[in-house]
Order: structure tokens, then sequence, then C-alpha cells
């Protein structure tokens, strides 16, 4: 059931990424975006169970691989666009969309403002630095300043039980 839930994620994860970088779909876009989810799902029910049968791991991989290149190709080469060039014909010249493009695409069809979910995760996390700093940020000092002292503590003694075995050593050769 889990590899089942897992290639309908791959299946949606692969059409979320081709139509947020190419957004200009036009007024057909959506249609074509549910239509595809359906038959390419109903794909993978259908598939899954015939490899479920099977039940050879390398198998079901390769045929799930070579399921997911298809889908990328078939929906990038069917997928409307504005300007009639289609999405495939696109990534095949080298004109693949910016990450600027690409976050731009995940606004206007899907609603997620990227940059600013970025943001604002970047600000939460300079938030917990600040308050934990400022929860032990006192602690930490007090503790370096101990390791300090306790350093300077056993280096003096082992400097001083050095010229102690030194002066030891020089007794015993002048003896």
């Amino acid at each position: 059931m889990f590899k089942l839930i897992f290639n309908i994620a791959m299946i949606a994860l692969i059409h979320i990424v081709l139509f947020a970088a190419f957004p200009e779909t036009g007024k057909n876009g959506n249609l074509f975006l549910g239509i595809s989810l359906f038959i390419w799902c109903g794909l993978v029910v259908i598939i899954s169970s015939v490899l479920r049968k099977i039940s050879i791991g390398f198998i079901s991989l390769i045929v799930m691989l070579v399921m997911y290149g298809c889908c990328i190709a078939a929906t990038a080469y069917l997928m409307p666009q504005t300007d009639k060039v289609t999405a495939y014909d696109k990534i095949l010249k080298g004109r693949l969309p910016s990450v600027y493009a690409f976050c731009d695409g995940m606004k206007s069809r899907f609603g997620l403002d990227i940059e600013n979910l970025l943001n604002m995760a970047g600000a939460t996390i300079e938030n917990k630095k600040n308050q934990f700093e400022e929860e032990h940020g006192k602690d930490i000092k007090n503790a370096a300043e101990e390791i300090k002292e306790e350093s300077k503590e056993i280096a003096g003694e082992a400097v001083k039980d050095a010229g102690e075995a030194m002066q030891q050593v020089g007794e015993t050769i002048s003896e």
C-alpha cells in the first residue's frame, strides 16, 4: 500500500513541477492537469497491481522508473502552452525555466509564495538563534571562563611539576 501511495505522490509531484516550471498553459491548463493526473494515477494503480503479482523488486523499480520517465515526457509534450511551443520542445532546446520563473509558477498556479516562505523560515531560524543566545549566552560565557581558568591552573601545575622534575634531574646529574 505504501508503494502505491508513494507512486501516486511521485506522479502528482511530476505534474506540480512541470506546471510550475511552465505555467503559461492558458485556459485549458487546469483541465489538462486534472485529466492527466487522473489518467496517470489510474495507470499507476493498474501497473502497481500487476507488479505486486510479479513481486520482483528490481523489475518493479525499473518499470516504475520507466513509467515516471514516460509521465514526464508525455505531460511535457501534451501540456498546452499559450505560445504553441510544447514544454517538451522547450526542454529539448535548452530553454529551461529559471528558479525565479519556477517560484512565480508556484505562486500563480498553486498559490504558494516560495520566496516568502523561505524568508519566513530564515527569520524564524534567526529568531530562534537570538532567543537561544539570550537564554543561554551567559551560561556559555561562564562555562568558557571556568574552563579557561581551570586550564590555566592545570597548565600552571604542570609547569610547576615540570620545573621540580627538572630541578631533581639537575640535582641528580650534579651528584
